[in-house]
């Protein structure tokens, strides 16, 4: 069971940890598999590329043509500061650093990443998107963002039916944004599937790290107030 200290603080039984870690290393071990054998998937990305044209339909289209602006950079951005602030307000501040700590850090490694790999995007995009396309940034991001926020409800709801219908919202979402992502032709299929991975990847690996660093933090602001 995850818990919390009744202040917004974070935390995890032994075995949810150790799910969580497994969970972590999974997804990061699936996530250099895709890197080193993505080459020998290009079949299937353009056999999806080459699909997702014959189900274009312009209500749809439009559709996600929005959500490709709404779970843009920029405005994951503004979302997570806004999320941060509000969770800082209701004086929440464990939860509020794990957030924006863990988006900058996605933000970051997707940079990074997204420098390191060259990865052209599908010639036939519906929109125009700057920059290399392996791995999703809007996949990625997606996960990680709402993925905190359900890991937030859990911790404080502790019903079975929140933690479920809270994870589905989240699953569904998530997996929306993918497939809009290979709709509008600006993302490969291997590029959304290793956004999965690296946001779970991520996501499970900040909230491990975070409570042991708050209690880290606790400890040394304890030695030097009594010194």
């Amino acid at each position: 069971m995850i818990y919390e200290d009744g202040c917004g603080g974070l935390g995890a039984s032994p075995r949810s940890n150790r799910a969580a870690i497994a969970t972590s290393l999974a997804c990061s071990i699936g996530f250099l598999l895709l890197v080193l054998t993505r080459s020998g998937l290009a079949w299937m990305d353009v056999g999806v590329s080459a699909w997702v044209v014959t189900i274009h339909d312009e209500p749809f289209t439009s559709v996600a043509k929005l959500i490709a602006v709404l779970f843009d950079t920029t405005s994951m951005a503004v979302l997570s500061l806004a999320i941060g602030a509000t969770l800082f307000l209701l004086k929440m501040k464990e939860r509020a650093l794990l957030l924006l700590g863990a988006m900058a850090g996605c933000a970051a490694i997707l940079r990074a990443l997204k420098t390191l790999i060259y990865s052209p995007r599908p010639p036939n995009g519906l929109m125009p998107e700057a920059g290399n396309s392996f791995p999703s940034g809007h996949v990625t991001s997606s996960v990680v963002l709402f993925g905190l926020l359900a890991f937030f409800a859990w911790q404080t709801w502790k019903s079975a039916r929140i933690k479920v219908v809270s994870g589905s919202l989240v699953a569904v979402l998530v997996s929306f944004v993918g497939f809009t992502r290979v709709y509008l032709n600006v993302h490969w299929l291997t590029d959304v599937l290793a956004g999965y991975l690296l946001g779970m990847a991520w996501l499970t690996f900040c909230i491990i790290v975070t409570p042991y660093l708050v209690n880290m933090y606790k400890k040394r602001r304890g030695t030097s107030a009594r010194h």
